[in-house]
């Protein structure tokens, strides 16, 4: 029997990518995969598969090239939902109330969650500046909190996004991680 990760890693033995990018570009893609359809129990409650993943490296080292790799296996899968390359705190908080999952598990279970994968080549695009609002935002949805809810006083409208989760996968520069 194979292993997965180790599959996506000769998958990818053309892509010009460190080896160590191959691996957690394939541990990414699996945690975006599995969304909150898998958990592990543990005393202080369920352990969700969401990942922050960042490729820290100089440029032409292939960050992007991988992080392609993962997005378009990730796009193969139309019951993932992948957010768009560009987004504010409030369009990927919109972006997570559009990815509502029901899954009947058993006549009298249903699972929901709203899981979101975000893939993008440079952190910098999602995150130009040190924007606090929008870390904070990563930080609290990062816990799996059972909901997530914010008021907007423009729209008057209130947002409840039950068992919100994302997945992140994203490269970036040593500079520019320091700098935000």
């Amino acid at each position: 029997m194979s292993d997965w990760i180790d599959d996506f890693v000769d998958w990818t033995v053309d892509v010009n990518s460190p080896e160590i990018f191959k691996l957690w570009g394939g541990i990414a893609a699996v945690a975006g995969a599995l969304q909150r359809r898998v958990w592990l129990t543990t005393r202080q409650g369920s352990v969700y598969p969401n990942l922050y993943t960042f490729l820290v490296a100089s440029p032409g080292i292939g960050k992007s090239e991988i992080i392609k790799k993962v997005n378009e296996l990730w796009a193969t899968n139309k019951k993932i939902f992948i957010a768009p390359d560009n987004v504010t705190k409030a369009s990927l908080i919109d972006e997570l109330t559009k990815c509502a999952t029901k899954i009947t598990v058993n006549s009298s279970s249903l699972l929901e969650f709203n899981s979101l994968a975000v893939c993008s080549s440079e952190w910098g695009v999602l995150c130009p500046t040190y924007d606090l609002e929008f870390l904070n935002a990563l930080n609290n949805i990062f816990d799996n909190p059972k909901n997530y809810r914010e008021t907007r006083r423009t729209m008057n409208k209130d947002i409840d996004i039950p068992y919100p989760q994302i997945n992140l996968l994203t490269g970036t520069q040593p500079k520019f991680l320091a700098s935000t």
